[in-house]
């Protein structure tokens, strides 16, 4: 049986995450994730985050974009989010409507990659 997190112990387990020890391939594009990454998908059952993060990576305007800004950003009605990609400095290179997540965390996540390792901004 798989064990469901509630979101106040996402949240503890994830503010624990400051550096990293190990790097994970994600196969795609010579991408890693890091511990808290790593974390974060396991509690939060986000595999499908990290999917939608990797597959932008070989669209031209990401290809020499060495830091990126990914916002999940929960709707009000809690049953669907947005997913929004910036440099870093406000401009938008992507969004895209999720139209169903039970994503556990109500004020959804942002995560960075940075010269294509995706990371807690916590890890940084």
């Amino acid at each position: 049986m798989i064990k469901t997190y509630t979101a106040d112990e996402i949240r503890t387990n994830l503010r624990c995450m400051t550096g990293t020890e190990h790097y994970y391939s994600l196969g795609w594009f010579g991408m890693v994730c890091t511990d808290g990454v790593k974390m974060m998908v396991s509690l939060c059952e986000a595999n499908w985050l990290i999917d939608i993060i990797v597959s932008y990576q070989c669209e031209r305007k990401f290809k020499n974009q060495n830091f990126q800004v990914w916002s999940l950003k929960m709707n009000k009605n809690g049953n669907g989010a947005k997913v929004i990609c910036t440099d870093g400095n406000d401009n938008k290179l992507v969004s895209q409507k999720i139209y169903y997540t039970d994503f556990p965390l109500e004020e959804g996540i942002t995560l960075w990659v940075e010269n294509g390792v995706i990371l807690l901004p916590s890890e940084h």
